[in-house]
């Protein structure tokens, strides 16, 4: 047959779409004069399907034949990309099954008209195809008889009946009826690719709601303006205490409140792994720096004649600033280097193109010479300048210069100022003799670089490695994630080999409050501003009120036993931005006052409180992306995905973006919500795009890539463990909830509107004891239980993928904390996790905290050999006790983890590699009780009849009962 191809992927020739339709206008003048009736299902495969599948783009490593689907048997075909399932296909003989009886004019049918037109035959067949869809965590399969094709939804959309759902008819192919276009549309491997297959069915099968109200359109915003009522005095304080300690006069508060640990070791462990404080994915091979580690981005030695660039990246508010200052406190202090501070926060912020080159080293001079002023004198000069002194004394105007040497003078005069003007000329010099003289070198900060235009951070950058090539200088730019990243992605931060990153941490909050309330506390009398203050006529009224305000958060935040929960929300809220916990603990300070503080008002404070035109603190996780749809608990499922289907070190790790949708797809959500879920709630901070920086400047715009990774926020992880059932929560985001149901909505809206009243004219404390009442929480959750029923999610997939019964399992929880829960039911469909299911979940994860072998481990099972390996007899061991554990067949790798957990000590553990090489070679493949499953490639391993007999002859003991495979 040949083929004309055309080539989309320089790595893959793909067929266009209307040469694969000649192509199978050749494929239907090769059918046999007789027709296809008489083909078996081997020929039905090889003549047909494999050909069309490839007309559709598919290679031929891509569709799996007869791949082990769970325990019920094999797959006829597995379509993969990447290795991932994305297709079931199953096929039957040509001409004869599940051939229609009539003429199917229409592309879309039920499957219960599908059923009645094809008959008993399409009906077994189709059992099959969705019980083998369900183990692969598949949504959709296709249905194939060589001539016929058909594309079903396995899973039933939210709020739909199964049996009401609808399939793709493509018709009769071979005898030229058929619908070619459609199936390339629907079932080309490209079509595959960008979920245009998915999205289709969804869009043919999605149920939508009568009726959707929304509360907030008859409420209006349930929100407080901080503004409006926030105390002048407690502004001041904040201000005056909690600001950053960059300012000069502010040296006192640098050194008693400087913070140099950023351990977090206060927080649970799930919330301190989430807040550590690491090197994003986009920050090339940084080294980790601590708030205290000065010495660390400092240079050992000097003296080489091109120095480095230190780039100190961080999360917004970390602390850069105060970092800098602190390094050049240090610097001065200990004298080991000459540091110098360009602090360029207001510096030439315009686009204009204008080359600035010129004014940085203009500026770096000039600050180099308020340090050591001597440098400009003559006699540095003309030592520094000898060389071209002697040049002007010996030129062309020495006979002048010897017979007047006023006329030499100024001629010398004139050629040092002009060295000493032009800063490329004096700074390379003049650093190299201070090196040499003073055996320290010097240190250029050039802080606030991102605060200015692209335009001239991109001019820093190239400034700061001339600088370092030209002087010998260490240049240290401190910078956002945020600005790191768009560097690398405008192509000018381009890392060079000799540059140096950091990434610094950010301190721990509860110790920089800990610290500015011990400030406060024993040294405010003497802070730099008490002389200014005390000229007021209340001045001992204002200290009184300082120290008020710092013992309300002392005792409130840092001793009661109810502060830890507030210090976890305010900081989660915040995520390694110190400026935004202090704006958050003052929004909390400003609402509660010094009444109770716990979280559960603290989280009403955020809720209500807000700065005129700002977002919420809190975002709301039932708001659904496509509210007309059954889609509201989109964003509940992926947190639960996210942080409870996974091990620890996955859980930081992620999961893409095409693996998150391929679990949501289980529940027949469509495409489109998946992708504006996920957006939103990286925009709300639920969730951290691993490959932008967390900073809300990047997030707030956030538009999904298909590559990007995601992971969960620590204000992700507060919200679903913990806040989600609250009543001050669920009374506020009520408001956000789309209401189906009209008698539920007015409730609602009767109940909260009182509220807005008590809002606009109260400072806080009663609006929030007003919220915490348990009415609104209460409807709500009532809601959210009758939601949940109609997303159920199909039991048979709970029971065939565990990733997905553990998630299910976790909105049971939920829903059983949820208010008004005393008698709570389960979700119809839900279905508890049972011990096999997190056992196959545990190995398919490679979870270290599998529970303990069903099968008893013999004691020479690490040294006994077989044939000379060692390793034989840990794999019959394996084997059995995966077959005990219902994993049967199993993989190489399954098989690896189960040796080196419970056979083989640290030193011994085996490379899934090597196992598995040594499960394909001669002397595994003799030893009689090892039975191979599948192909090349798609290799699984059980059991063989004689295995007792092995067992026995290799342990020297008895064999385990264990039940062999069905």
């Amino acid at each position: 047959m040949s083929s004309s191809f055309s080539a989309v992927d320089p790595s893959r020739r793909v067929m266009d779409r209307e040469t694969a339709r000649r192509e199978l206008d050749v494929l239907r003048g090769e059918l046999p004069p007789g027709g296809v009736e008489n083909l078996n299902e081997a020929e039905t495969r090889l003549l047909y399907i494999d050909r069309i599948l490839q007309l559709l783009g598919w290679d031929a490593t891509e569709y799996k034949p007869e791949t082990p689907s769970g325990g019920s048997g094999y797959t006829d075909y597995l379509l993969t990309m990447d290795d991932v399932p994305s297709l079931v296909l199953e096929a039957k003989r040509t001409g004869k099954t599940f051939k229609s009886r009539a003429t199917l004019a229409r592309s879309e049918y039920t499957l219960t008209y599908a059923k009645s037109a094809f008959g008993q035959p399409f009906a077994e067949v189709l059992a099959q195809a969705e019980r083998y869809a369900k183990e692969h965590g598949l949504s959709t399969a296709a249905i194939s008889n060589g001539d016929e094709w058909l594309l079903v939804q396995i899973l039933s959309h939210p709020g739909k009946d199964p049996e009401e759902l609808k399939c793709f008819y493509f018709g009769r192919l071979l005898s030229g009826e058929g619908n070619f276009d459609l199936l390339w549309e629907l079932l080309s491997r490209e079509a595959i690719a960008n979920g245009r297959t998915f999205e289709a069915l969804a869009e043919l099968n999605a149920k939508q709601f009568e009726i959707s109200l929304d509360p907030g359109s008859a409420l209006g915003p349930l929100q407080l303006d901080v503004t409006a009522v926030d105390a002048p005095e407690l502004s001041a304080f904040y201000r005056f205490f909690f600001a950053e300690l960059v300012d000069p006069g502010r040296r006192q508060m640098l050194e008693k409140c400087f913070v140099s640990s950023s351990k977090l070791d206060q927080y649970d462990g799930n919330l301190r792994r989430l807040l550590k404080d690491s090197s994003p994915s986009f920050v090339d091979s940084s080294r980790e720096l601590q708030p205290g580690d000065v010495d660390a981005m400092m240079p050992l030695e000097s003296g080489d004649q091109r120095g480095p660039v230190v780039i100190v990246a961080g999360s917004v508010g970390c602390g850069k600033s105060t970092f800098v200052t602190r390094a050049l406190v240090e610097q001065r202090r200990e004298g080991q280097t000459a540091p110098l501070l360009l602090d360029l926060i207001d510096q030439f912020d315009d686009e204009r193109d204008v080359d600035r080159t010129d004014e940085l080293w203009e500026q770096v001079r000039s600050e180099w010479l308020k340090e050591a002023p001597e440098w400009g004198e003559y006699p540095k000069l003309r030592m520094l300048f000898d060389g071209e002194v002697r040049a002007l004394k010996t030129g062309a105007k020495s006979r002048i210069f010897q017979t007047n040497e006023g006329e030499f003078a100024k001629a010398e005069a004139e050629l040092l100022n002009e060295l000493f003007l032009d800063p490329r000329q004096f700074l390379p010099r003049c650093w190299r003799r201070f090196r040499r003289d003073k055996k320290k070198g010097v240190v250029v900060f050039l802080d606030n670089v991102d605060r200015a235009s692209e335009l001239y951070q991109r001019t820093t950058y190239a400034f700061a490695h001339s600088l370092a090539t030209k002087t010998g200088a260490t240049v240290i730019l401190p910078m956002r994630e945020m600005t790191f990243f768009r560097g690398k992605h405008a192509g000018f931060l381009d890392i060079r080999a000799s540059d140096v990153v950091f990434h610094l941490q950010a301190p721990d909050p509860v110790q920089v409050v800990s610290r500015r309330i011990k400030y406060i506390e024993d040294h405010l009398n003497s802070d730099h501003r008490a002389k200014t203050w005390r000229q007021s006529p209340d001045y001992e009224e204002r200290m009184g009120r300082f120290r008020k305000h710092a013992d309300t958060i002392k005792q409130r935040l840092l001793v009661a036993s109810e502060g830890r929960p507030v210090i976890e929300l305010a900081t989660a809220v915040a995520w390694h931005d110190v400026r935004l916990f202090f704006l958050v603990l003052q929004e909390i300070h400003t609402t509660l006052s010094d009444s109770d503080w716990n979280r559960s008002r603290a989280l009403g404070a955020l809720l209500l409180s807000r700065r005129s035109g700002s977002p919420a603190r809190i975002p709301n996780i039932y708001s659904s992306p496509y509210p007309s749809f059954p889609c509201a608990f989109i964003k509940a499922r992926v947190l639960a995905l996210l942080l409870h289907s996974l091990r620890p070190e996955q859980v930081t790790r992620g999961l893409t973006f095409s693996e998150v949708i391929r679990y949501l797809r289980m529940y027949g959500y469509r495409d489109r919500w998946c992708k504006k879920a996920v957006e939103e709630m990286v925009r709300d901070r639920l969730l951290e795009c691993l490959e932008g920086p967390a900073a809300a400047e990047f997030s707030k715009s956030y538009v999904l890539v298909g590559s990007h990774s995601f992971r969960p926020s620590p204000l992700g992880l507060v919200v679903f463990d913990e806040l989600q059932f609250d009543p001050s929560y669920l009374g506020v985001v009520g408001s956000g909830v789309t209401f189906h149901s009209r008698e539920s909505h007015d409730r609602y809206v009767d109940l909260v509107q009182h509220l807005s009243t008590v809002i606009e004219g109260d400072s806080g404390n009663a609006a929030v004891d007003l919220l915490m009442e348990p009415g609104p929480s209460l409807v709500v959750a009532s809601h959210l239980r009758r939601m949940l029923d109609e997303e159920r999610v199909d039991e048979g997939v709970v029971r065939s993928v565990p990733r997905l019964a553990i998630v299910e399992e976790c909105l049971v929880h939920c829903f059983q904390r949820l208010p008004g829960a005393a008698n709570p039911t389960r979700p119809k469909n839900a279905t508890r996790v049972s011990r096999a299911e997190q056992t196959s979940l545990a190995l398919e994860c490679g979870d270290e905290s599998a529970e303990e072998p069903i099968v008893p481990i013999p004691e020479n099972a690490a040294s006994a050999k077989v044939h000379g390996s060692t390793l034989a007899p840990a794999v019959l061991w394996a084997l059995a006790e995966l077959q005990a554990r219902g994993q049967t067949p199993s993989t190489g790798a399954q098989i690896t983890q189960m040796i080196n957990k419970h056979v083989f000590s640290d030193a011994e553990k085996k490379e899934p590699t090597n196992v598995s090489r040594a499960l394909r070679s001669p002397t595994m493949r003799k030893v009689g009780w090892l039975a191979v499953y599948g192909e090349k490639g798609a290799w699984r391993y059980g059991l063989a009849g004689p295995w007792r007999r092995a067992w026995n002859s290799t342990f020297g003991v008895r064999a385990p009962k264990v039940a062999d495979k069905s």
